[in-house]
């Protein structure tokens, strides 16, 4: 319910007007589901009005008798009235026109007036302004108030008593008006089809009449019947109404119908075939990444898995996604040895001085001093260019075999008594040796493929030179084009592939809609509809199913639809475009161009070219007392009695519209006051024609929200499947997801099929099982003078528990117990130690899959620290993970140290980043989009890399030098509001419900804390670094997503300095 408006002090009293309208005084409650006009009235002050009278005019005819307000008179607020009419429902769609005169003492002092359009279900409001009085029958037209003013009040001449041209007149604009009478036997101007059927055949638009009977409605000719407006009942494409912007004509909105709906939240993501248009879509789909469509899916990182080659990554810089290198991938990779010596291929061919001594190319310190360092007598090299010979350097020149020395000329091939080695450049190629055409080319020969020795100086590899190298395959490390290997075909060797690489990759969702450049344009028959190559189900039926229809917007040539039969797709017809269209009341004298030129007998009687009862008068004449051809009861009343369909006129005094003959009238459309059932028109597809809509009527109306549930005699076959999400018949989130969308934890329904329980959803399941007894924490600094009852210091070093008595959190506000648990610097070699990460083990656990795996105990304490250290006689990196194993359980005091994951393999360029916080999945956990299995460690991490990244690694073996796995990025923290410039000090995750401090924490959330404030996702107020945080996460991935909220406020607890900011925490068990 809602009331009218109180923006007019004014009140007229309530008045019931007959069962045709209603008017309400403005205080009057006014339902939303009726068809209401709501006219406020101001006027000049100093009038000194005490009543208004309202006329409300229907095609051109008083609705009912004026109604005057209020009775008994009374002075009018000076700030204007109001007043509320109540139509029946078929008048929705209808345009009026309302005039109003002010009065006092019976004394007309103000006339005004305006028009409006009905609308279903909706109170429109017309703003009316009275300015000088409109006395009728005074020879003066004003216009805007009156039709006609022929100086009488007198009805039955034309213009009647209240200035209205009457039924079957036309009048002229003159002061006084002239008017004219239907049946003279011409069709006059400011006569048409409506006004004067019997002489009249066509309506012409812009003549300001609005005729319906010819078709004239708000959508084909708004020029006289003013503009379409939401809600008339015509769904008009060329105004520019849609199932979008206006259900209330045009039906209900539905994905897949060709428009991008954003009202109905469609979007590249929810409504891919309406919305997804290729990158900048603002949607990361099919083959888009961070590479080819960062703007899509954000930006790119070496660790993301994709070798971007935009973003200069390759198999040196970035074999993480790009794979690892080797000799011959045209990347001269120094960080892994290469150069010109070891690989030519790559770092070109070695010259002296190139700052690399090459053996191989016959390079010593004799040759190439400027590589190898200088030489001198005694070096093993006779080096005449320095002018060392026999004489004055025996021990390098001079030859004697065996004399226990191996000198210059001699090698393991001529004096295996004095050598143990050949030596390259001595012109011997000494196989013994290992010297061959690639290891010495100098003595033995440029090496070549087919010489039997695989030379990967010279690029040869299983690719380049099989004959030598032998045959390879996918994730030998050698991408192989020979061998059909690419980015697609093979990842571990090529790195992974994206849009733009050259390869059409259809593994990966590209075809030549998503991705032209690699696949080829889009063609008509690719079996990929394509919006973005205008392919359409009228241009290219074979991609694209379903049939091409009258409003949808496509003009479909193929199914006959032109600027005739369907104006509102083929936009632009009028007299002249080819089309001799009867809609538009062309015929052979309107519109000679396209219908052809006329004759006498053609049974159109066109004057324009003279044709009369006399010259014609088988086309004109009436009057003979025969029925002749060419007249019926519309043209010649006094001698035909019926109409014929087919005649070329439509009479409607002989029951002809364009339903019952549409070859005289024209195709029925809606809008034109025929419910037309043989066009398909009912209730629901045009209530302005066929008024009523409801259920029961036989029809299934999407339009007015009738579906399966809410109207089974109309719309039978209901069941789960067919899109409606039906609750009466029992259909859920959880017994009918593909009708009822979006089951989770938390909406209310325990649903054992998405494996809910009390433990994985204990908001819907009933109450969680599992408790724990507190956390873990750690502060950034060593703490003095904390204030917490005994606990008045400690350091960085420490962990402490926070728990009983007393513990509690939020909303109800934080409180507990802490005290020391744990103290990391007494096992360090120099007495001090900083806990940078920490995880308190809660179940005996395996990790690893092969090689080297490591059991960890519940009790287990894993670790990292701030700097390198030496704890319990373990040298540990500032990056490892160890695991402290107490002697005995629960005694932290003693115990031995292991390292589990070694750094170098954990973090990404682990010298110069740093690993900041970690946890470990203890048991596997489902998460909205990925389910991680025991044995996961998540971490983040600081330095140059870039800090947004949550990973997940996952090892396959540990241990220091031993450590191997995969990682990845499990979400971008951006969108989750944790501050950008540094990553998280804590986290946990909880793989199972768990009830702590009387709160009910489900699984699958996250426990953070940050080092610097925040506001995260759906918080009202900052996160502190003294504070820790649980994240509900909805995403995961590059476009995450997530609802936080405050667990534990550290200052409640006396957590209030920078010191003691949290540096790791996690649940004890």
């Amino acid at each position: 319910m809602r009331t009218a408006k109180k923006s007019f002090k004014g009140r007229l009293a309530l008045t019931i007007l007959a069962g045709l309208l209603a008017a309400a005084c403005q205080d009057a409650p006014v339902r939303d589901d009726v068809v209401g006009l709501q006219v406020e009235v101001t006027y000049a002050a100093g009038l000194s009005l005490d009543r208004l009278r309202f006329l409300v005019i229907h095609d051109r005819a008083a609705y009912r008798d004026p109604v005057e307000r209020p009775d008994p008179p009374r002075p009018l607020s000076s700030t204007g009235e109001q007043l509320v009419f109540v139509f029946p429902d078929e008048m929705a769609g209808q345009d009026v026109t309302v005039r109003v005169d002010g009065l006092a003492s019976d004394a007309l002092k103000a006339s005004g007036a305006g028009s409006t359009r009905l609308q279903a279900n909706r109170l429109v409001v017309l703003k009316v302004s009275l300015g000088d009085p409109a006395r009728c029958g005074d020879q003066a037209l004003a216009a805007t108030l009156e039709e006609c003013d022929d100086g009488d009040a007198e009805p039955g001449d034309g213009c009647s008593a209240l200035c209205l041209v009457e039924e079957g007149w036309h009048c002229d604009q003159g002061s006084p008006t002239t008017c004219f009478h239907c049946g003279d036997g011409n069709c006059d101007a400011g006569e048409d089809l409506c006004n004067c059927p019997g002489e009249c055949n066509t309506t012409v638009c812009g003549d300001g009449s609005c005729c319906l009977r010819g078709g004239e409605n708000a959508c084909s000719c708004p020029q006289d019947c003013q503009e379409g407006l939401c809600g008339d009942g015509l769904c008009c494409v060329s105004a520019g109404e849609n199932t979008c912007d206006c259900q209330l004509d045009c039906g209900m909105e539905v994905c897949g119908n060709g428009m991008c709906c954003s009202k109905s939240n469609e979007t590249a993501t929810s409504c891919r075939g309406d919305c997804a248009f290729g990158c900048g879509d603002g949607a990361c789909l099919d083959a888009e990444n961070t590479c080819s469509c960062p703007g899509d899916c954000g930006a790119g990182e070496c660790g993301d898995g994709i070798c971007c080659t935009e973003n200069q990554e390759d198999r040196c810089t970035c074999p993480d996604d790009c794979g690892q290198g080797s000799c011959g991938d045209g990347v001269c990779c120094t960080a892994t040895g290469e150069n010109p010596c070891s690989c030519s291929k790559d770092c070109g061919a070695s010259a002296c001085p190139d700052g690399t001594c090459c053996a191989e190319g016959a390079e010593n310190r004799c040759t190439c001093p400027a590589d190898c360092g200088a030489g001198d007598c005694g070096d093993s090299i006779c080096c005449a260019i320095a002018g060392e010979n026999e004489a004055n350097c025996a021990p390098d020149c001079k030859a004697v075999c065996p004399d226990g020395h191996c000198t210059t000329g001699e090698d393991l091939c001529s004096c295996p008594q004095d050598c143990l080695a050949a030596s390259c450049g001595d012109g011997s190629c000494c196989a013994a040796a290992g010297e061959n055409p690639c290891s010495c080319s100098h003595d033995c020969g440029v090496s070549s493929c087919g010489d039997g020795v695989c030379c990967t100086a010279l690029g040869e590899d299983r690719c380049a030179c099989p004959q030598d190298c032998g045959a390879g395959s996918c994730g030998d490390g050698v991408c192989c084009a020979a061998d059909d290997e690419n980015r697609c075909t093979c990842e571990t060797d090529c790195g992974g592939g994206s849009c733009g690489d050259g390869v059409c990759c259809a593994r990966t969702g590209e075809n030549p809609c998503g991705c032209p450049g690699d696949c080829g344009a889009p063609s008509c028959g690719d079996q990929d509809c394509c919006p973005q190559a205008n392919e359409n189900v009228c241009s290219c039926p074979a991609d694209c199913p379903g049939t091409s229809t009258c409003g949808d917007g496509v003009c479909c040539a193929a199914t006959g639809e032109n600027k005739c039969t369907c104006p509102g797709d083929c936009p632009g017809g009028d007299c002249g475009d080819g089309l001799c269209c009867r809609i538009r009341g062309e015929d052979v004298c309107t519109c000679p161009r396209d219908c052809g030129e006329g004759t006498c007998g053609d049974r159109v009687c066109c004057a324009p070219v003279g044709e009369d009862g006399t010259s014609c008068p088988q086309d004109c004449g009436c009057g003979n007392g025969s029925c002749d051809a060419g007249e019926d009861v519309c043209n010649c009343a006094q001698d035909c009695s019926g109409a014929t369909c087919g005649d070329n006129r439509c009479c409607s005094a002989g029951s002809e519209n364009p339903c019952a003959c549409p070859a005289d009238c024209g195709t029925s459309l809606c809008g034109d006051g025929v419910c037309c059932e043989a066009t398909s028109e009912n209730p629901c597809t045009c209530p302005g024609d066929c008024p009523g809509a409801r259920c029961g009527d036989g029809t299934c109306c999407a339009a007015t929200s009738e579906d399966a549930c809410n109207c089974p005699v109309d719309c039978p076959g209901g069941s789960c499947g067919d899109g409606t999400c039906c609750v009466a018949t029992g259909e859920n989130t959880c017994t009918c997801p593909g009708d009822c969308p979006g089951g989770r934890c938390g909406d209310g329904i325990c649903c054992a099929t998405a494996n809910e329980d009390p433990t994985s959803c204990p908001d819907d399941c009933g109450a969680c099982p599992n408790t724990a007894s507190g956390f873990w924490l750690s502060t950034s600094a060593d703490v003095s003078g904390s204030g917490i009852g005994g606990l008045p210091s400690w350091n960085a070093g420490d962990a402490l528990v926070l728990g009983d008595p007393n513990l509690a959190l939020e909303p109800g506000g934080s409180a507990g117990t802490l005290s020391r648990a744990f103290q990391l610097s007494s096992f360090a070699a120099d007495g001090s130690a900083n806990i940078d990460g920490l995880h308190r083990v809660g179940r005996d656990l395996t990790l690893g899959t092969s090689g080297a795996t490591v059991e960890v105990k519940a009790g287990d304490l894993l670790l990292s620290t701030q700097d390198a250290e030496t704890l319990g006689g373990i040298a540990v990196n500032f990056n490892d993970v160890v695991r402290f194993h107490p002697a005995a359980p629960g005694d932290y005091t003693t115990g031995d140290f292991t390292v589990l994951f070694d750094g170098a393999a954990l973090v990404i360029s682990p010298t110069s980043n740093n690993l900041t916080a970690f946890t470990l999945v203890e048991r596997e956990v489902t998460l909205p989009d990925i389910t991680l299995p025991a044995g996961t460690l998540l971490f983040s991490q600081n330095g140059p890399v870039p800090r947004k990244n949550l990973y997940m690694y996952i090892p396959t073996s540990l241990g220091p030098g031993t450590t191997q796995g995969s990682r990845t990025v499990l979400l971008n923290m951006i969108p989750l509001g944790i501050p950008s410039s540094n990553p998280l000090s804590g986290l946990d995750i909880l793989e199972e419900c768990v009830v702590i401090g009387d709160e009910i924490l489900p699984a699958g959330r996250l426990l953070v804390s940050v080092p610097v404030s925040g506001r995260l996702s759906g918080m009202s107020e900052d996160v502190l670094p003294h504070d820790v945080a649980e994240i509900m996460l909805t995403a995961t991935g590059t476009a995450a997503s997530g609802t936080a909220r405050l667990l534990l406020r550290g200052a409640d607890l006396g957590l209030d300095n920078p010191a003691e900011s949290l540096d790791a925490l996690s649940i004890q068990p």
